[in-house]
């Protein structure tokens, strides 16, 4: 079968992979979990690996539409879907994929974590005191009326 070429400035997705040093499954896994292309719902989806439109509308990917002939007749012509990654797409995806934290990201967490266990030592410590006074007004309560002696 003739490969029919690309259109100017765009990689397949196996050139790609080729050029950012893995593999096709991994670059397909690594576009569905940033949200670029579609996962599917169900078995043999035919829009599963097909472009999600924020990434077409962001100019990320494209859709090449394909056909051969059908090996049984050769009047039938079956479709299928390319997915393409324009050059902004490639440099934006390699970007993301081999992006380096700067120091402020990478102490970020600790600070929200610093935070988060302040507040919880916070509550807790309320809801200490408050459950004791809450303890307190109830033995009160009940040795007024004599169950407590």
């Amino acid at each position: 079968m003739k490969q029919s070429p690309l259109p100017a400035g765009c990689h397949d997705i196996k050139g790609a992979a080729n050029l950012l040093g893995v593999s096709e499954k991994k670059l397909f896994k690594t576009l569905r979990e940033m949200g670029w292309l579609y996962t599917g719902t169900y078995k043999d989806d035919p829009y599963h690996n097909t472009p999600r439109m924020t990434a077409r509308l962001a100019g990320w990917v494209i859709i090449q539409k394909k056909g051969y002939a059908a090996p049984y007749n050769e009047l039938v012509t079956i479709f299928y879907n390319r997915t393409l990654i324009t050059q902004r797409g490639f440099n934006e995806l390699k970007n993301r994929m081999y992006q380096q934290p700067t120091p402020e990201q990478k102490h970020k967490p600790k600070q929200k974590l610093r935070k988060a266990s302040q507040i919880e030592k916070i509550l807790t410590q309320h809801n200490v005191t408050t459950a004791t006074q809450e303890r307190e007004k109830a033995l009160q309560e009940m040795r007024k009326l004599g169950v407590l002696n």
